[in-house]
C-alpha cells in the first residue's frame, strides 16, 4: 500500500498504542507485521496497544477484536462479476458511524459488511449504499 513508503514499519508500530480503531485490509495491515493470518494480525496489534482492530477480506467479510479478548468474524456474501469501487470507504464510513453512537463492535463490523455488500451489488458503488 501507498501508506507504507511514508511511515517506516517501527515508527507505525510505535504509534499502535494510541489508535482506539485500527482498520485496514489484511494485505494493508500486513505491512507492519509479520503475523501469518488476519487473526493473528488482531492478536499483534492489540498486544501492541490498539483498542479495537477490525480486517477487511474484502467480499470474504471482516474479522474483529478489542483489548478485552473478544474476537468476531461477519461472513460476506460474496458478488462475482461486479466491480468493488466504494465498497472499502462504504465499509469505514459505516463502521466509524457505528463506534461514534457508540454501538457494539460486532453491530458496527456488522453494518459495515452489509452497507458495503449493497454498494458493490448496486453496481453504483457509494452511490448505491443507502437505496
Amino acid at each position: 500500500p501507498w501508506f507504507s513508503r511514508c511511515v517506516e514499519a517501527s515508527h507505525f508500530r510505535d504509534s499502535v498504542p494510541l489508535l482506539d480503531v485500527l482498520t485496514g485490509t489484511e494485505e494493508e495491515l500486513s505491512t507492519w507485521s509479520d503475523a501469518k493470518s488476519a487473526t493473528e494480525l488482531i492478536d499483534d496489534f492489540i498486544e501492541l496497544g490498539a483498542r479495537r482492530v477490525i480486517v477487511k477480506l474484502g467480499k470474504e467479510g471482516a474479522v474483529f477484536g478489542d483489548e478485552s479478548g473478544s474476537r468476531g468474524e461477519v461472513r460476506g456474501r460474496p458478488i462475482e462479476g461486479v466491480h468493488a469501487v466504494g465498497a472499502g470507504d462504504t465499509f469505514n464510513g459505516t463502521l466509524m458511524a457505528g463506534l461514534v453512537r457508540t454501538q457494539p463492535l460486532a453491530a458496527c463490523v456488522e453494518s459495515a459488511v452489509a452497507r458495503a455488500e449493497r454498494a458493490v451489488r448496486s453496481g453504483r458503488g457509494v452511490l448505491g449504499a443507502f437505496e
